[in-house]
């Protein structure tokens, strides 16, 4: 997954319509959202939801949306245990993906 993860980052240049400070998440919120992904790959289903959509923001608003929407879906299910149901609504809740 970390190579996936770090091709993306490679793209250089800023997102197509955008400049290079909406490329990537905030580095706070990526953390978080790495370490709920990384915790997620022994339930399949919830990982399915959530990792196209991370793996593929580029820092377009799509993109944003996209992944918006998917982890909005995984808080929805409330299959989370409490420490990262909660997590989940931070990052979601965070000014990287409004």
């Amino acid at each position: 997954m970390e190579g996936l993860r770090d091709t993306a980052y490679a793209v250089p240049g800023p997102a197509p319509g955008g400049d290079a400070s909406r490329l990537l998440l905030d580095e706070a919120v990526d953390g978080r959202l790495r370490d709920l992904v990384s915790r997620w790959c022994a339930r399949g289903d919830l990982l399915a939801l959530a990792l196209p959509a991370w793996l593929g923001h580029l820092g377009t608003d799509e993109d944003r949306a996209r992944l918006r929407t998917a982890l909005h879906m995984v808080h929805a299910a409330r299959r989370l245990p409490e420490d990262e149901q909660a997590e989940l609504g931070t990052v979601i809740g965070s000014a990287a993906l409004r």
